[in-house]
């Protein structure tokens, strides 16, 4: 479903620019990239530690697993706030048909406060934009459910970037989220969506 690929390109957000930088297929990449991928996504800093206990050993372990389909990075232009993720095609629903995940998602900024607008937005419309060019009328996610502070907090933040808790899909120890990706309300908002995403698509 994803040919090995690297895309580049700039994206704005309510007046903020952001520079992209897409894997598609990092397994198949050269080994020099592979390994600039690597020493990239697998030292991601949060408050100081790895983002998400996600070491380099872990990248490589999941890259040569072929777990990662695309991975993703979003940089602010002008400022030290970045954001990096991944997509994985699975059917973790076990529905039949595999559904387009968003997983790994991590903040890298130590600015106080932080920017409005966040590099995680950018980073979820490009992953939206990658699912509609697949013709996918969905984008999921997962919420770790451990009765810690992460459930009552994370759910809002991506409830303001278009995900809602799943009624179709339900996975042990997670609150699955999805973004319907054929909302799209109003004629006006219709064409500028379209010709938002056709600039996109001849970018990437």
């Amino acid at each position: 479903m994803f040919e090995k690929t690297t895309k580049k390109g700039l994206i704005e957000i309510r007046g903020t620019k952001f520079q992209y930088e897409f894997y598609y297929s990092p397994i198949k990449h050269s080994n020099s990239t592979k390994e600039a991928i690597i020493n990239k996504y697998g030292t991601r800093l949060h408050n100081g530690q790895l983002c998400l206990g996600i070491t380099k050993d872990i990248v490589r372990k999941t890259m040569e697993d072929n777990d990662y389909h695309v991975i993703g990075f979003v940089k602010n232009l002008s400022l030290e706030d970045e954001a990096s993720g991944a997509l994985q095609y699975w059917d973790w629903c076990e529905s039949g048909e595999k559904q387009l995940w968003v997983g790994d998602l991590c903040r890298e900024t130590t600015l106080i406060p932080k920017p409005s607008v966040s590099p995680v937005e950018a980073l979820l419309e490009l992953f939206s934009t990658i699912a509609k060019s697949k013709h996918l009328k969905k984008l999921h996610l997962m919420v770790e459910n451990d009765h810690g502070p992460n459930i009552h907090v994370l759910p809002k933040i991506y409830n303001k970037y278009g995900f809602n808790e799943s009624s179709v899909c339900t996975i042990d120890g997670f609150m699955v989220m999805s973004k319907d990706l054929a909302k799209i309300g109003g004629k006006r908002k219709t064409r500028n969506k379209l010709r938002r995403y056709k600039q996109f698509t001849r970018r990437i």
